[in-house]
């Protein structure tokens, strides 16, 4: 599909390896790197996670927001997750008993890369 190597490496480091699970998520790209992962059925507060800066973005970010009732978040690119018993991801939903319906990645250039998870 056309990922970035290091996008997939760090969801893969979220996510575990091990096909336990098979979870389908929307992404939101910009300049081929993930921003935004959505899992399907997710609410629509979740785009609260992302706050865009440039118009062009906050007008799709809008766009979206405004038809995700009807399925805009159909229109971003879907994604399959592998996820695993051990993972981080299933472990943080184990703890805090609350299932993570989004990811927002950090800024791909830095050293020490972050997730914020809704």
């Amino acid at each position: 599909m056309g990922w970035n190597s290091n996008d997939i490496q760090f969801l893969e480091s979220l996510t575990g390896t091990g096909r336990e699970e098979m979870q389908q998520w929307r992404c939101l790209v910009r300049n081929g790197r993930m921003l935004l992962l959505i899992r399907e059925g997710a609410p629509r507060e979740v785009l609260r996670l992302y706050k865009p800066q440039r118009m062009l973005a906050r007008c799709i970010h809008l766009l979206i927001k405004l038809t995700y009732a009807l399925g805009g978040v159909s229109l971003l690119k879907r994604i399959n997750l592998d996820v695993g018993d051990n993972s981080p991801l299933t472990t943080i939903e184990n703890h805090t008993e609350a299932k993570v319906e989004a990811i927002l990645l950090g800024n791909p250039t830095q050293d020490e890369r972050r997730a914020i998870m809704y």
